[in-house]
């Protein structure tokens, strides 16, 4: 078999991909022990290139990569690539975005019911020879409304999770419409803010998002509300977060 070209693995990722690109013809190179510097200047030789997170590639790095044909990003976001200048250079950019789907939507499912049962705190002070039953008695999910704020391959499968919990389930997404089904109900912003307990965020890594949630974003909140955040950190404003769980306006986050 003929080699399509050689494609460089810079971070470690599930065999699968090797396997299946071995299979489809391309010769596949383990770099993964190498430095960031020393991956920046290797890269240059390949035609195809597998990362994680380990460095930026940046306008200036791919300039350098003459041949190259595609870049792997194994995980959703991809905010370590300047697809601007991958498109120029007619670099094709693909990413995995349901390849965490299920560990974040388990992860968010046991977070929300950490926090409305006092988990965390709870064990904490059982740790430490304290006994609160009635200040740590917990809420129960069913016929409480959730808001989702972005309803893609995260937000689905979180919403997929809440069902058997008897959650009305809502979700808000300003980049597409028309997207309700029988797990999740769409609804304008301003509606989310009216009727949401739970908020739990599932968006992209853009400069838009940045400080999605701030001071602004929750006093539009009708009632309290339990925050849940497995998109980025850079979605929240912490200051703003901090200053409204300590007036309660956030319930828990």
């Amino acid at each position: 078999m003929s080699h399509l070209g050689s494609v460089i693995f810079v971070d470690s990722v599930h065999s699968i991909l090797w396997d299946r690109l071995q299979e489809m013809g391309w010769n596949c190179v383990d770099k993964t022990s190498l430095s960031v510097e020393e991956s920046k200047q290797e890269i240059t030789n390949y035609q195809g290139i597998v990362i994680r997170s380990k460095f930026k590639l940046t306008k200036e790095i791919l300039s350098t990569c003459k041949g190259l044909k595609f870049i792997a990003r194994a995980g959703s976001g991809l905010e370590n690539i300047d697809l601007q200048a991958a498109k120029d250079l007619g670099v094709e950019v693909i990413s995995s975005p349901e390849g965490n789907r299920d560990a974040v939507a388990e992860h968010a499912m046991g977070m929300l019911l950490m926090l409305m049962n006092h988990l965390k705190r709870a064990d904490q002070e059982v740790r430490s020879g304290v006994w609160k039953r009635a200040e740590n008695r917990g809420f129960e999910l069913k016929g409480k409304t959730i808001g989702l704020i972005g309803y893609g391959v995260m937000g689905k499968a979180f919403a997929e999770r809440l069902k058997g919990f008897g959650i009305n389930i809502i979700a808000y997404d300003k980049h597409k419409t028309g997207f309700s089904d029988d797990n999740t109900t769409e609804v304008s912003l301003v509606k989310l803010q009216e009727e949401a307990d739970i908020v739990s965020l599932h968006m992209d890594f853009h400069e838009e998002n940045k400080y999605f949630v701030d001071v602004n974003f929750i006093e539009c909140f009708k009632k309290p509300f339990y925050l849940i955040n497995t998109a980025r950190g850079f979605n929240v404003n912490s200051t703003d977060l901090v200053s409204a769980l300590k007036s309660g306006k956030v319930l828990g986050a």
